[in-house]
């Protein structure tokens, strides 16, 4: 419900305060993404459990203290007397502790469990940082992709307002017909319905990549994404970069899997140490009696050896289910591993066909341009008709679009191989 009221919220100031836009760079996006959305937030909190955690591996091997103490009066009723001079009281105060001295290698275990858990964490933090940045940035592309497709829009309802005027003009002069005029109208109808239809996917971007950066300005203003979708020149390079990454395993992603991989050995490694003796060092100081002011002292030191021979086979079954995660979790290395070689790849492919799909591009809105300027011109002096002028105005708009759809796809994979680079 507090999202929809957001987005509601949000919807209202797009429509009402369009003037109080705030033009944000993709850099101060991503600042501002990591200091105030909610899911940057929430990872931080996950981390901060993460660790807490960490903290529980070490507390079996750590001192144990505990201090016991009670009072008890099973007669209160009862008479002191020559024959009968005490009463049933107990008083006893009491502090023990213990510390474990050999545990058959659970000590340095948990030790290494405890530093495995916060690596765990501190990839955890990078990989939440790395998510955050990734989809701040796709946010803001879908953004600066809608933006373009407005005013490829809105260029198209200029020309179809001055092809219209063209028509008027010929009309007067007997060179076009009320067909013609009524096909102008026609066409200016459908440019201002597109432009309208990309207007409000322009405003629904906007909306969201407001609510993926965290802001609900008190001052009703939201950010708007300043620049625009361009070729990206150092694409190869960076996928270069990543598919050296992947050799040497350093990868967030790899070094995930790693990291629960050493977990799961060292957590078979503490299940294996109860197949060997524990023992504890020891200790107890006690006081008691019936009277506060004549408590007996009592000292006790030692070690004491705890040695489970037989188990029902509850040890063995939890050793072969450590096992089992140990395995498990290196196919799932194996795995990762395989997916990323195959996705490097495929980026590679794909960089290289968006390279040159652009430039075809490119080159198909420059001729398209040209065309449409000389079909327009050939149109006043009566060599084409309205509607072979409509075509070449179709086709500068869709190889327009076109751009713009390949710089995006262009940039997207950007995005991909840097946050795969994020370290």
């Amino acid at each position: 419900m507090h999202t929809k009221i957001k987005i509601f919220l949000i919807l209202l100031l797009t429509i009402f305060f369009s003037s109080n836009l705030l033009s944000i760079t993709i850099d101060e996006a991503v600042k501002y993404a990591l200091g105030n959305s909610e899911d940057a937030i929430i990872k931080k909190e996950d981390v901060k459990l993460l660790k807490e955690t960490g903290k529980q591996a070490t507390s079996s091997i750590k001192p144990l203290v505990s201090l016991n103490s009670q009072y008890i009066d099973l007669d209160t009723d009862r008479e002191i007397t020559t024959s009968n001079p005490y009463v049933l009281k107990d008083i006893t105060a009491e502090v023990s502790g213990s510390q474990v001295l050999l545990a058959g290698g659970k000590i340095i275990n948990s030790i290494r469990l405890k530093n495995n858990i916060y690596k765990q964490a501190n990839i955890l933090s990078l990989t939440s940082e790395r998510d955050i940045i990734k989809n701040v940035k796709s946010a803001f592309n879908l953004v600066l992709l809608n933006k373009a497709m407005v005013e490829i829009e809105q260029d198209r309802v200029k020309q179809q307002k001055s092809e219209l005027n063209d028509v008027e003009e010929l009309k007067k002069v007997g060179m076009s017909t009320i067909l013609d005029l009524r096909q102008a109208e026609l066409m200016l109808n459908f440019a201002e319905n597109a432009l309208k239809s990309a207007e409000t996917e322009y405003n629904k971007s906007l909306i969201d990549f407001n609510n993926t950066i965290g802001n609900i300005d008190k001052e009703f203003c939201l950010f708007e994404a300043d620049g625009k979708l361009n070729s990206v020149e150092n694409l190869n390079v960076l996928i270069e970069e990543l598919n050296k990454r992947f050799l040497e395993d350093t990868i967030i992603d790899i070094q995930t899997t790693q990291a629960l991989l050493e977990e799961k050995d060292i957590k078979r490694k503490i299940t294996r140490s109860s197949y060997f003796p524990t023992i504890n060092l020891v200790g107890s100081y006690k006081k008691n009696g019936t009277k506060t002011s004549e408590l007996d002292n009592y000292w006790s030191s030692g070690v004491a050896m705890e040695w489970v021979i037989m188990s029902g086979g509850v040890i063995k079954s939890q050793d072969q289910m450590a096992k089992i995660e140990i395995l498990k979790a290196r196919k799932q290395k194996a795995k990762i591993k395989k997916t990323f070689l195959s996705l490097i790849n495929k980026m590679k492919n794909e960089a290289d066909s968006l390279s040159k799909r652009i430039k075809l591009q490119e080159k198909a809105v420059e001729l398209s341009d040209k065309n449409y300027q000389d079909a327009r011109a050939y149109y006043k002096e009566g060599a084409i008709t309205l509607t072979r002028l409509g075509e070449f105005n179709l086709n500068y708009r869709e190889a327009r679009y076109n751009l713009q759809v390949l710089f995006y796809a262009q940039n997207e994979l950007l995005n991909s191989v840097e946050s795969f680079l994020y370290h």
